[in-house]
């Protein structure tokens, strides 16, 4: 029997068009048990930005990306406020099978929604180290799509993983 893994949101909110409250929390319901990434950060009006850490604690269950546009830089004499207190330690992709899932899963049907992947080649990713962490993963992904259509085929096996994670140069044992 082949086993479904149950994707977790992924949801993106443009900060710099965000105006009132509602939407920022809309942003974190929706995120639910998945991965809210806050797009440009810094341009979030002030009154809204003093509201993400109450929402952080409140919902921690959402893992939260935050960019920005801006060079961050601090100094003695001057502390960026846009560094508000949301501190946020994120581990190393290998540290992080599940979300090695939910990544690969996410690149592969960047690149078709009909391909899937079989058992051993995604535990083959999930043991990788990924010193180049997600680009590298993005990568490898990639090149084995493309490997799995050159064979013709829906599904990506240990083999076409192999190949991709070659191609991306990941040190494959």
């Amino acid at each position: 029997a082949k086993r479904q893994t149950k994707l977790r949101p992924f949801i993106e909110l443009d900060t710099a068009v965000v105006q009132q409250n509602k939407e920022l929390l809309s942003g974190f319901l929706r995120a639910r048990g998945g991965v809210l990434c806050l797009r440009c950060h810094d341009q979030l009006p002030a009154t809204l930005k003093s509201a993400l850490p109450t929402y952080a604690k409140d919902f921690a269950n959402v893992r939260i990306i935050a960019t920005t546009l801006d060079t961050l830089v601090t100094t003695q004499d001057h502390s960026n406020e846009q560094l508000f207190p949301l501190h946020i330690k994120v581990p190393p992709l290998q540290e992080r099978p599940e979300d090695i899932t939910m990544l690969v899963h996410t690149f592969m049907h960047k690149h078709s929604n009909e391909l899937s992947i079989a058992q051993a080649a995604l535990h083959h990713l999930q043991q990788q180290a990924w010193e180049g962490e997600v680009t590298q993963l993005a990568a490898c992904v990639r090149h084995s799509c493309w490997e799995a259509h050159k064979r013709q085929s829906w599904i990506i096996e240990l083999g076409d993983v192999k190949m991709g994670c070659r191609r991306a140069k990941v040190n494959d044992e």
